[in-house]
């Protein structure tokens, strides 16, 4: 459950890019100005990429490393934002890593998918 006096710890955070400086040009000033806008916690400086990994849109199925602060984290309460969701694993992974940190995500979103043929319409379709 989640109560009114719990937005004094709401958090925004963006799962990384794939490299620091593709992470640094997508996320750096728009999770900066969102939270400004909404007074909420801005969890983009607080996440390193320690490893980078290829892009999973263009194949890549190797994986990231992170440097999360569990300071920062502790009892946070999390937004969890990705721009274009592929198979929805970075999610999951991200959301573990931040419980790990004692945070809680109460919400995860996206602006988009690529496409999946997770239900099999393929097949169906003929």
């Amino acid at each position: 459950t989640f109560y009114y006096e719990d937005l004094e710890s709401l958090c925004f955070v963006c799962i990384p890019a794939s490299t620091v400086n593709d992470n640094n040009c997508r996320y750096r000033n728009f999770s900066r100005d969102l939270c400004e806008e909404l007074d909420m916690y801005n969890g983009f400086e607080y996440i390193k990429i320690t490893k980078e990994k290829s892009k999973s849109h263009l194949g890549g199925t190797d994986s990231a490393e992170y440097y999360l602060d569990g300071s920062f984290f502790n009892g946070k309460y999390v937004i969890l934002f990705d721009d274009v969701v592929t198979r929805g694993r970075s999610m999951k992974e991200f959301k573990q890593l931040l419980e790990n940190k004692c945070a809680t995500v109460i919400c995860a979103l996206s602006i988009g998918r690529t496409y999946s043929d997770y239900y099999g319409w393929k097949q169906k379709m003929g």
